[in-house]
């Protein structure tokens, strides 16, 4: 049964989709576009980063922790074949 069904609502659904971005501090934003596609990656205070890549529709997006220097990936939101 859908979230929707259930009687939760779209701003509960959005907050608990990317819950874990809540409360970060933003510390840089940057975007890329090649072949078509958008990337927006924002950087959180804590070393870890958002990424979004974008064509016609979303077609990848995670968060991930950079503290490192290497791309420590924490949750894949979505991943589309394009």
């Amino acid at each position: 049964m859908s979230l929707a069904r259930r009687g939760i609502s779209t701003e509960k659904r959005q907050r608990s989709k990317y819950g874990m971005l809540r409360g970060k501090v933003v510390d840089w934003i940057e975007h890329d576009e090649e072949d078509g596609l958008v990337t927006l990656t924002i950087g959180f205070a804590d070393g870890t980063t958002f990424d979004v890549t974008c064509g016609t529709r979303i077609i990848h997006a995670y968060h991930a922790d950079m503290s490192s220097g290497d791309e420590v990936r924490l949750k894949e939101f979505k991943k589309f074949r394009h």
